[in-house]
């Protein structure tokens, strides 16, 4: 009898766990809800797999066209909008803003958003826009012009 109560025990035990863990994966493969201040047109940007980290993998990135400084801005942030980069950028091949009506951010993945800038020694993000576009800081507009698009 005593063996049989530790069979069931120990059975309700791994169901537990197997349930605990399905219900997290779930929840770290869904895509988190936009955080408030983020744009209209942000995209969720999944992150590569972590076996051991079971919270929502990947950023948030949003652009929008500055209506004081006629700028392009993005800013990308974690699931909970804690912001990991927020700066000004230009089109890779131009100077000019791309418009308001044109900031459609194409789908990419999270090894695709960021690119290494040597002289700055710091990553940062390239945002390419569905009609071919690439956006880029622009304090690095001119070390990323010749790099190739994602």
């Amino acid at each position: 009898m005593r063996s049989s109560k530790a069979a069931v025990t120990l059975g309700i035990g791994g169901v537990a766990v197997l349930a605990f863990l399905g219900i997290r994966l779930f929840w770290a493969v869904r895509t988190p809800a936009r955080p408030g201040e983020m744009p209209q047109n942000s995209i969720w940007v999944p992150g590569p797999a972590a076996p051991l980290d079971l919270s929502p993998r990947g950023v948030w990135l949003g652009c929008w066209l500055g209506q004081a400084d006629n700028v392009d801005h993005c800013k990308v942030t974690d699931y909970q909008g804690n912001v990991q980069f927020d700066e000004q950028f230009l089109p890779a091949n131009g100077a000019a803003p791309v418009a308001l009506e044109r900031l459609h951010l194409k789908q990419i993945g999270t090894v695709e958003l960021w690119t290494w800038v040597e002289e700055d020694k710091r990553n940062v993000p390239i945002v390419p826009l569905g009609d071919g576009t690439i956006l880029v800081p622009a304090r690095d507009v001119g070390v990323l012009r010749g790099r190739r698009a994602p």
